[in-house]
């Protein structure tokens, strides 16, 4: 660690990051496995940070040598001297970055031959291509005090195009349980979206609507955790302007939870070595904290500060956003509902956390009537306000409270980072849906 602290002058802070990622994809078609890929990187990166700058040294690998060569190009580029002499015993503390739970991977590509003869059995099935990964991305940080592995995140990712005679559709899956049960509700899920079912034109303007846990934690993610990510000196954001203020019924909490390593985004430890921590976004309704990494100057990291890669600076970035649960079923939602939407699954979602303004692609939704879900509905969009949101927020919740598998890799500033949620059905009124024109 003396080879890290000996780069620091007074007023800095920094850290070493080391990084090995293995990516396995397989790709398919209705024709059956078409082929598989594996993509092996690895890297460390120096990064010196003050109030006035900060400096990111990166090289690719990351053994002893490619250690030290960082840390002397760091200093250089720094004005600092390393404290350490380029000798064969200058080594980095260890930290191992050897192979972890990898050793399903031939078993993967024979079930997902399995899954994509099944598919293809299926009566009026559609042509699809289909892409499967299975990740491993192992990090580990040293700083001044110590040097502490990250955890060795494993996930499932998976990614579909659906094509029938009159309509096409975008599929996802993303999971960080258990690879045997990850693969069977990959399959499960694909296989209930395979129906080819008449849809008609969704209403336009305002509307209410009723999120499965898989859509809500999209609206969650979006309208709470890009709200409260704290940006280099401030909080600037809607939710972040009105911190302690009441935006939402009483008993509701939203808290960021990295180690939940059970969702996709969970970590032991942070990509700048700070242990993962429990943040509460919103408790009983009200805007409660952010989140937070080295690099925001108006409050301490609580664990947040989170990279793509080795070649990219931390920014304060959400990981698992795990929501209260309530006692309504899904069914008490709909009678409440009335009329309006009831949506099932989002391909994709995007805010401005300065204005509050957020969108969500709706892929899969159906209309309600008196209560009772009936046709399936054309892909479209849903608008609205954060503010606005949740204010319009019902107060029953549903009780089937659960983690999404279609909340995925979220991109920020051309920095994606694995996400995750748990969320239960909620009821939203006053949001606005418009046609799509794809």
């Amino acid at each position: 660690m003396k080879l890290v602290s000996g780069l620091f002058r007074r007023g800095e802070t920094g850290e070493a990051f080391r990084q090995r990622k293995t990516r396995v994809t397989w790709s398919g078609s209705e024709a059956g496995l078409t082929g598989v890929a594996r993509l092996e990187e690895s890297g460390t990166a120096i990064r010196i940070r003050s109030r006035e700058h900060s400096l990111l040294v990166a090289r690719e690998g990351i053994t002893h040598e490619v250690f030290r060569l960082a840390v002397r190009e760091a200093g250089r580029r720094n004005g600092s001297a390393p404290f350490f002499k380029a000798t064969h015993n200058s080594n980095p503390p260890r930290v191992v970055l050897g192979p972890g739970p990898d050793q399903d991977i031939d078993d993967i590509g024979l079930q997902l031959s399995g899954l994509f003869a099944r598919i293809s059995r299926e009566p009026r099935h559609p042509n699809f291509k289909l892409s499967v990964s299975w990740v491993i991305d192992r990090r580990a940080v040293i700083t001044p005090r110590r040097a502490v592995d990250c955890g060795i995140p494993a996930r499932l990712e998976a990614s579909a195009t659906l094509r029938w005679a009159s309509r096409q559709r975008e599929f996802s899956y993303h999971s960080a349980a258990p690879l045997g049960r990850a693969l069977d509700e990959l399959e499960e899920s694909l296989l209930s979206v395979l129906s080819e079912e008449r849809e008609v034109d969704p209403p336009e303007g305002p509307v209410s609507a009723v999120l499965t846990p898989e859509a809500a934690a999209v609206f969650w993610h979006e309208v709470v955790g890009h709200c409260l990510e704290c940006e280099g000196r401030e909080v600037s954001s809607v939710l972040g302007r009105v911190q302690g203020a009441a935006v939402a019924a009483q008993g509701l909490d939203v808290i960021a939870h990295p180690s939940r390593l059970d969702l996709p985004g969970g970590y032991l430890f942070d990509d700048e070595g700070q242990p993962a921590q429990e943040v509460a976004l919103l408790r009983d309704g009200c805007v409660a904290g952010a989140l937070s990494g080295g690099q925001c100057t108006v409050r301490e990291s609580n664990g947040h500060g989170r990279t793509s890669d080795y070649r990219r600076p931390p920014h304060s970035r959400m990981s698992n956003l795990v929501v209260s649960g309530g006692t309504a079923s899904p069914a008490e939602l709909l009678s409440h509902l009335g009329d309006g939407l009831l949506v099932s699954s989002v391909s994709f979602g995007a805010a401005d956390p300065e204005s509050g303004r957020f969108a969500m692609l709706i892929e899969e939704g159906r209309l309600v009537r008196k209560g009772k879900a009936g046709a399936r509905l054309k892909r479209f969009s849903l608008t609205g306000y954060a503010l606005e949101a949740l204010h319009n927020l019902d107060g029953a919740l549903g009780n089937d409270l659960r983690p999404a598998t279609s909340l995925s890799i979220c991109q920020k500033g051309g920095d994606a980072v694995p996400t995750g949620a748990a969320s239960p059905s909620i009821l939203i009124h006053g949001l606005t849906a418009r046609r799509s024109l794809r």
